[in-house]
């Protein structure tokens, strides 16, 4: 390899370096020029930059809004194992946000997601659980995602797993668990 090489390799910015430079711009209110840098980032394939990069999409801060390219990048770092990418792209198949509507394809992410401990994916898993959507009903499923979720300090299922055992859905009626996992929930508060 020659010398020019050696230069052009040095000269060459990898992906974490432009986020972070745009993360720099971001906080000092360059958001189109921070974007310019998630952009360069994301296309040589670094995860939190196509991730942010899809929130900059999603939102129409620093660029035009536009769904489907949010869609794009939470994909690419989402077939990267990036999870808060896989939980969004779970909302996008969910809710046919940038993407046809899907509930299988949403389960999918969610799974991913949650099967990695994200927790925001956990509690959304038990959701489909609960309700049938994507996946066939399985209540001690929903209860084992909300628990999981509710451990972690999701409020949003420490209220559905109080429900669940004061209904005696999917676990044994249990009304010292149900005000338990209540009062937790509202320690939050």
């Amino acid at each position: 390899m020659g010398a020019g090489a050696n230069d052009n390799i040095r000269g060459e910015m990898d992906g974490r370096s432009l986020y972070e430079e745009g993360n720099a711009l971001y906080k000092q209110g360059k958001c189109e020029e921070a974007c310019a840098k998630y952009e360069a980032a994301a296309q040589q394939g670094y995860a939190p930059a196509q991730y942010t990069l899809g929130i900059r999409y999603h939102s129409g801060i620093g660029v035009a809004q536009d769904h489907e390219k949010a869609f794009h990048w939470w994909k690419m770092a989402a077939e990267q194992g990036y999870v808060k990418a896989q939980v969004l792209l779970g909302y996008c198949y969910f809710y046919g946000d940038g993407a046809m509507q899907d509930y299988g394809k949403a389960v999918y992410w969610y799974k991913r997601s949650a099967e990695q401990g994200y927790v925001p994916a956990q509690y959304k898993l038990g959701t489909c659980y609960e309700n049938g959507t994507g996946l066939t009903q399985d209540f001690s499923q929903a209860v084992c995602w909300y628990k999981k979720a509710a451990e972690h300090g999701n409020t949003d299922a420490q209220l559905r797993l109080s429900a669940c055992y004061g209904d005696g859905v999917g676990v044994d009626k249990d009304i010292e668990e149900a005000e338990y996992w209540e009062s937790v929930s509202e320690e939050k508060s």
